[in-house]
């Protein structure tokens, strides 16, 4: 490429950046507060009526802020902390860690720009918290500690989530002796109470709960509306916002891809050098269902992508919708590789609800009549783009081979079976093969 080419290049991408005025405005990852937001009012006033304690001397020493993916559950807790002006926040992003003692040494950092070395322990990491924290605000603020991601921690197998939240709490006591007040607020998609703490956590935390249903299709669209107005120069017809919202309203109520997806349309259009058209949005829903697959399995543990393997690998074999949770279990366990141990099935089943609120997967539970109810789990995005995303390779070799030699095997026995004189022999040949999904 010489110089020319680059002009070139640059001069088409600036024609098809044309199509936005301020694309900021379509920026689902940005950690700053909003400068605005739509909707959520009363989950607003319900995270604020907590806060405002402050002022007669007392806040809930945890709140646990939860909903799907999407809820806009970050957006508000920021913009509201933001614009209160008695409340020192800090974000703090648990995605970017995978342990507790990576969380409490994130803290650390954003705090006090301090780092422990992993040989000193959580014990010297929370102790240099407590003393950071001390010098962090003053006695007439409240500081709100945002921990958004909070579930990822969960993960850790080695570590003790409870007893993080337990140090946390007992800072707070301890602060509250310098007339400081904290108020830790965890963001996660799951209620706290639903993962396993220890009964000295619980009784300590309360149970103060905010929860963010998923977004109506009118929310979204009232959302994607707002968006559009400011980044972008051409006018959106509402066919296709309504589109949009429908679209991802069907799925989870979810507004940050309602956003992720009229970012994408716009850069489609762009390139045709046309108005966002319907047919832009159905090509970007495929685009980002691989991106979102993508970034997920990226920062998810060895767990979960074998779970959504395995449901990947049956509902492809067999071509049927919904599955058992004890039937994934099995598949599940047949794929954990050696020296490594299969989480139980009570975990496997945590794991599951985890990766539907992510948006991945939807549930439904049935009578199974003298067997009690049972739940089943349908996949939500293609077992494909799942199984390639994880390990191509396998997926090859181990579910689209398999399912041709499988496809082979129906074909001689429907062809046979009108005049074979075994038929015991087929069936049972046939259950053979259906079994491996």
């Amino acid at each position: 490429m010489n110089l020319d080419d680059i002009k070139k290049f640059g001069d088409q991408l600036d024609k098809e950046n044309d199509i936005f005025a301020d694309k900021s405005a379509l920026d689902t990852l940005s950690t700053e507060p909003p400068k605005s937001l739509k909707g959520r009012e009363s989950e607003s006033r319900e995270f604020m009526t907590h806060l405002y304690g402050f002022k007669k001397g007392k806040v809930p020493p945890l709140i646990s802020v939860y909903g799907r993916s999407g809820a806009g559950k970050s957006a508000i807790i920021k913009y509201v902390c933001a614009n209160l002006d008695f409340v020192k926040p800090l974000y703090v992003n648990l995605r970017e860690t995978k342990t507790v003692f990576g969380a409490a040494q994130l803290m650390l950092l954003n705090i006090s720009n301090e780092h422990v070395k992993n040989s000193q322990g959580i014990t010297v990491v929370m102790r240099q918290l407590r003393e950071a924290l001390k010098k962090y605000f003053k006695s007439n603020d409240l500081f709100v500690l945002i921990l958004d991601e909070f579930d990822s921690i969960f993960h850790d197998t080695r570590g003790s989530p409870s007893d993080l939240i337990y140090k946390l709490v007992e800072i707070q006591s301890e602060l509250l002796r310098f007339k400081k007040q904290i108020c830790i607020v965890t963001i996660s998609n799951n209620v706290l109470s639903d993962y396993d703490l220890d009964d000295r956590v619980r009784s300590r935390i309360g149970n103060s709960e905010v929860f963010f249903k998923p977004y109506g299709e009118g929310e979204i669209l009232e959302i994607i509306k707002t968006r559009a107005q400011i980044a972008l120069n051409r006018r959106v017809s509402n066919d296709v916002l309504e589109y949009i919202a429908r679209l991802c309203t069907l799925e989870h109520g979810d507004a940050r891809r309602a956003v992720d997806l009229l970012r994408i349309c716009a850069e489609l259009a762009g390139k045709d050098d046309s108005v966002i058209k319907k047919k832009h949005v159905d090509e970007a829903t495929k685009s980002l269902q691989v991106d979102r697959i993508a970034l997920f399995l990226q920062t998810t543990s060895l767990h979960v992508k074998l779970i959504l393997l395995a449901l990947a690998k049956r509902t492809y074999g067999t071509d049927e919708e919904w599955h058992a949770t004890a039937v994934l279990f099995d598949r599940y366990r047949e794929l954990v590789p050696s020296g490594i141990h299969p989480v139980e099935y009570r975990r496997f089943s945590q794991i599951l609800v985890e990766i539907e609120n992510y948006g991945f997967i939807f549930s439904r539970t049935g009578s199974g009549g003298r067997r009690g109810y049972h739940t089943k789990f349908r996949l939500d995005v293609s077992p494909t783009i799942v199984g390639e995303t994880i390990n191509k390779e396998w997926w090859d070799k181990n579910a689209v081979q398999q399912k041709a030699g499988v496809s082979n095997v129906n074909k001689i026995i429907n062809d046979a079976k009108h005049s074979t004189t075994m038929p015991g022999l087929l069936r049972k040949l046939k259950e053979h093969q259906e079994g491996k999904w």
